[in-house]
């Protein structure tokens, strides 16, 4: 700092301290150095490591005055009842689906005008109070949160949602177009080109997040550019361009998901006609069970992902390397067997899921 202010003046000294300060190890990592002969967290460590792990929060905040007396049972049924915790679950949500901020939306105004900043806004609101709403439940519920109809609509917004019923801001969804969290205005506009659907990265966003399939990077020298104009549908133009090597095999899995939501336009309104031609979202897909696997519109789609294997070890991993901060090892199978065992047999409670991780060994040991 002496150094610092020496050279230049006050301002800049104090801004160069404080920047070192926090970018330094010491700061961005917190040391566990309190461990016994088995190397598990001493109690102290492991209350502070489950504070943080679930909420985010000091244990004064969650304990008030009983921080020390706090066994780490009582602390983790208290933790996951705060406030704090039930904000970083919701924190969670938003950051899985990769819900912008309503500044950040890149839709064109010119081509849909009634999508303005705050229509955007009211679209986020909906997200946002859909999962209040769910996640302030006694036990929420994955399937719950993917499967509803319920949702939560200003008188703005009923403009995209045009064929639901219901009062006020509370509404059903129309159940022949609409199914929980990803047929949402916020969800889909947030991977959506300017203009078009942008069916390519609805199916990557998808393959990658929802069900941690990988996608192999893109060959040197490959046309990316997707096939312009013409009397075609986006997904017919698609298929043109990724319907041959190299892109086939990667698109064989990306195209599915994206072709699923086709019923879908950039802001999430329904349509069945794009460029003035029949929209079609009929997928077939092997890869995720034993059998080939047809469905003709967005909510069968989702029906049938969100109730595969795939869909619900992935939300697995995705809920760990949120909370513990860090990708799984393969010495971590152990514990996301358990997790994932827990989400099947309870009904897919989230809660307990969390809570299966935070207790386990593999949690308050360390190597």
């Amino acid at each position: 700092f002496v150094a610092s202010f020496n050279k230049s003046n006050l301002a800049a000294a104090s801004s160069e301290l404080v920047t070192n300060v926090l970018m330094s190890p010491e700061f961005t990592f917190r040391a566990e150095f309190s461990t016994d002969k088995d190397n598990k967290l001493l109690p102290g460590e492991l209350r502070q490591s489950l504070a943080y792990t679930l909420a985010d929060a000091p244990l004064t905040d969650l304990l008030g005055s009983g921080v020390d007396k706090a066994d780490a049972g009582d602390l983790v049924e208290k933790a996951m009842a705060s406030a704090q915790a039930k904000q970083k679950l919701k924190r969670f949500f938003m950051d899985w689906l990769e819900i912008k901020k309503p500044a950040e939306f890149r839709i064109s105004k010119e081509e849909y005008p009634l999508f303005t900043e705050a229509m955007a806004t009211e679209a986020v609101s909906e997200t946002s109070k859909y999962l209040d709403f769910y996640l302030a439940q006694p036990s929420p519920k994955l399937t719950d949160l993917v499967n509803s109809r319920k949702t939560f609509v200003s008188s703005s917004l009923k403009s995209i949602y045009a064929s639901d019923t219901g009062k006020g801001e509370e509404a059903t969804h129309d159940p022949e177009k609409r199914l929980g969290l990803f047929t949402q205005s916020a969800f889909i506009a947030s991977r959506s080109g300017p203009i078009e659907a942008n069916v390519i990265k609805r199916g990557v966003f998808f393959m990658r997040k929802v069900m941690c399939l990988e996608t192999g990077a893109v060959p040197k020298g490959t046309e990316t550019k997707i096939p312009e104009g013409g009397a075609r549908t986006e997904r017919e133009r698609v298929e043109a361009g990724t319907q041959v090597a190299p892109c086939v095999d990667c698109h064989a899995k990306i195209n599915p998901f994206g072709f699923a939501f086709e019923n879908f336009d950039a802001i999430g309104r329904w349509r069945t006609m794009d460029n003035n031609l029949p929209v079609n979202a009929n997928v077939s897909m092997a890869f995720l069970g034993d059998t080939m696997t047809s469905t003709n519109n967005p909510v069968d789609a989702l029906e049938y992902f969100t109730k595969t294997d795939r869909f619900k070890q992935c939300f697995v991993r995705q809920v760990f390397r949120y909370y513990m901060g860090r990708n799984e090892l393969v010495s971590d199978d152990p514990l996301l067997k358990d997790m994932y065992q827990h989400l099947t047999d309870k009904d897919e409670d989230i809660l307990g899921l969390l809570k299966t991780m935070v207790t386990s060994t593999r949690f308050n040991t360390r190597n």
